[in-house]
């Protein structure tokens, strides 16, 4: 019967579905290791001619890893759908669950060869530079193709969150702050814990709109919209979203404070402080930065 003849197929296959996830941890373990030196290199100017090329180098080595998984999940979604022709419906969950294993991980790899071309254009850190802007197409291109395949899915929301990422990188503000927007229509509410990791994502993405904001100087738009969202999700204010946004706030604070005079600018400055000392006091990826800013904004040396 049908259930026979696919456990069969799984058996026989077995070796190809780890050898696929073995290319996909492989590229993991070079994508890692490029962006780590990618962030070392836009951060210490000293470092740049030496790092740049490095994780250029292991950008290239994790493409053809993750393009490999891409196409041998893709033999097994489609040998199981050919299995499946006539066929209303799997012959067991486990079959099925199977199948969407494989989808799954077909996703999975396609948007880590997005995310690498995402990151390759990054490397070329002048805005003009044509690679940058190739290269950054491809991403978009990339992610798009997921989202557009996946408009309801949480796969399709996620890729497009990074499709507004590289718009954003491409210098096309306008289009990335509507793609933030709208993909933050989606978000679940607080009050469901068992959507917590998936209302994260959106946290992050309303984190990229503020500082989209931010680089385009609308730091009273910024101000209104966090301290709003700030007041609305009070309940979940000990996780890294809540927080991240709390630090996109306090910089706004900061950055206004240095265009204003006298009173005006010390309640500024007042405001960004008592944020970032809210901040430090929560255990958060955003703690060692809040510290190092409020130094900063106590006149402390950094």
């Amino acid at each position: 019967g049908g259930l026979q003849s696919l456990d069969k197929f799984l058996k026989e296959n077995a070796n190809h579905e780890e050898a696929a996830s073995a290319q996909m941890t492989s590229g993991d373990i070079s994508l890692f290791r490029a962006q780590n030196a990618l962030r070392t290199a836009l951060r210490d100017k000293t470092k740049k001619d030496t790092l740049i090329p490095e994780a250029r180098k292991l950008f290239g080595e994790a493409r053809p890893k993750y393009e490999q998984a891409v196409t041998m999940f893709k033999e097994r979604v489609d040998k199981v759908q050919a299995s499946m022709a006539g066929k209303k419906k799997f012959a067991s969950v486990r079959a099925e669950r199977q199948f969407l294993g494989f989808v799954d991980s077909w996703y999975n790899a396609r948007f880590k060869v997005a995310t690498v071309d995402y990151n390759v254009g990054l490397t070329y850190s002048e805005a003009a530079d044509p690679n940058r802007k190739k290269i950054l197409q491809a991403a978009y291109k990339g992610f798009d193709s997921i989202y557009q395949e996946n408009r309801e899915e949480r796969t399709g929301i996620y890729a497009k969150m990074w499709e507004g990422k590289a718009l954003e990188e491409m210098g096309d503000f306008a289009t990335a702050l509507e793609i933030y927007d709208e993909v933050m229509s989606a978000r679940p509410p607080d009050k469901d814990n068992r959507q917590a990791a998936w209302a994260a994502m959106f946290d992050e993405v309303n984190r990229f709109r503020l500082m989209l904001l931010g680089r385009n100087k609308k730091y009273e738009e910024l101000i209104g919209d966090a301290e709003e969202w700030l007041k609305v999700h009070e309940r979940i204010k000990r996780t890294n979203g809540y927080q991240g946004i709390a630090l996109e706030l306090a910089k706004a604070y900061l950055e206004v404070a240095k265009t204003l005079k006298g009173a005006q600018a010390a309640e500024a400055t007042k405001r960004a402080k008592d944020r970032l000392a809210d901040i430090k006091a929560v255990p958060s990826e955003f703690q060692k930065e809040a510290i190092s800013l409020l130094r900063l904004a106590s006149g402390g040396a950094d």
